[in-house]
């Protein structure tokens, strides 16, 4: 008995992931905050600022490929 179970992207997998903040509190989609986070993880920022300063580096390409508030990457 084969198990059936569907691939899934990372965004799809990051959108299932439950937002702890407050309606009032969501500029910007959770699945794209945490994307981004993850890539500039992936790229050797260990700091908050670190990964902020290379979203903002990658802003235009981070935009065209993922959802964010009038197309603007997250400020600090």
């Amino acid at each position: 008995m084969q198990a059936a179970y569907r691939r899934r992207s990372l965004l799809e997998a990051l959108g299932a992931v439950p937002d702890p903040r407050g309606r009032h509190g969501r500029r910007y989609p959770t699945r794209s905050l945490l994307a981004v986070l993850i890539m500039a993880a992936m790229n050797g920022e260990s700091s908050l600022s670190g990964m902020w300063l290379w979203a903002r580096a990658h802003a235009e390409l981070l935009t065209a490929r993922l959802r964010f508030h009038r197309q603007r990457i997250l400020a600090l």
